[in-house]
């Protein structure tokens, strides 16, 4: 067995064992800026959407579920660097299938100009606008 097959097979068995206990949805909300990223919050639902708490067994599970996300997420746009961004990635038990809401932090600046003289300003506590810069 090749090891991209085992890891498939992996995963499929720890989406099954999280769907034989009730979960159909599981949710990792992200975030990161500044050339790092991390999962903020794990989270489990059933199938009206009840936030389900699992027990300290399932943890190494989770661990390598959670290693196979970062790795789709460092497929998505630049949510870690810079001025960051963030996200959730929800996962469906039924067929490993997943929709990622990502969202990139773009800052943009309006420019103004502005025009006057030291001593205008000291007597006056104004200045001139000359022009917008876009």
């Amino acid at each position: 067995m090749r090891k991209v097959e085992f890891e498939n097979l992996k995963y499929e068995i720890i989406l099954f064992s999280l769907k034989a206990i009730g979960v159909e949805k599981i949710t990792f909300d992200y975030s990161g800026e500044h050339d790092s990223g991390a999962i903020d919050e794990i989270l489990f639902f059933d199938s009206n959407e009840n936030e389900i708490h699992l027990n300290d067994e399932f943890d190494k599970r989770i661990n390598d579920l959670e290693d196979n996300v970062y790795d789709i997420l460092m497929c998505v746009s630049d949510w870690y660097n810079n001025d960051g961004g963030g996200g959730q990635i929800e996962i469906s038990t039924n067929n490993g299938e997943y929709i990622i809401h990502n969202n990139v932090k773009i800052i943009t600046y309006h420019n103004e100009q502005y025009k006057g003289t030291m001593s205008h300003f000291k007597e006056n506590k104004d200045h001139k606008h000359v022009k917008n810069i876009i």
